[in-house]
């Protein structure tokens, strides 16, 4: 579901379990995840993590596209986890022609896009590549 390119970066993508959340690199680990998982009847196996991240980094292009997902539980539920302290910053916004929840500035802002039960987090892109890879999400 992440792009492999998107506003002229290509992307390398990477993909773990839900055993593996503590080695993602996304800020998270399973003990922050027991509260949701349980309210959900859900386990650490029903969770997917990705990430993308720009192949060549000599390009300086620093775009992060991360997909989150508890099977079968709506995105919506724990978009605020994933978003961590920015969730309270979060504004409605359209970016890439999808309704969003965006915060930060346009020169370095950071993007929830929730599609049914997986949240996409775009971060540390500008503008025109934050619309461009919303844009390649599905």
């Amino acid at each position: 579901m992440l792009p492999s390119e998107a506003g002229g970066i290509k992307f390398t993508k990477q993909s773990f379990d839900g055993a593996s959340i503590g080695t993602a690199g996304i800020g998270m680990d399973a003990g922050e995840l027991a509260p949701i998982l349980a309210a959900n009847g859900k386990t650490i196996a029903d969770v997917r993590v990705a990430t993308a991240a720009p192949t060549d980094a000599s390009t300086g292009q620093t775009a992060i596209v991360l997909a989150f997902q508890i099977r079968g539980v709506d995105a919506t539920k724990f978009a605020s986890l994933v978003a961590g302290s920015s969730a309270t910053s979060l504004v409605p916004a359209t970016v890439g022609g999808k309704q969003v929840q965006k915060t930060g500035t346009d020169a370095m802002a950071a993007v929830i896009y929730t599609k049914g039960d997986v949240l996409f987090e775009v971060l540390l892109a500008d503008a025109a590549t934050m619309d461009a890879i919303v844009a390649a999400l599905p």
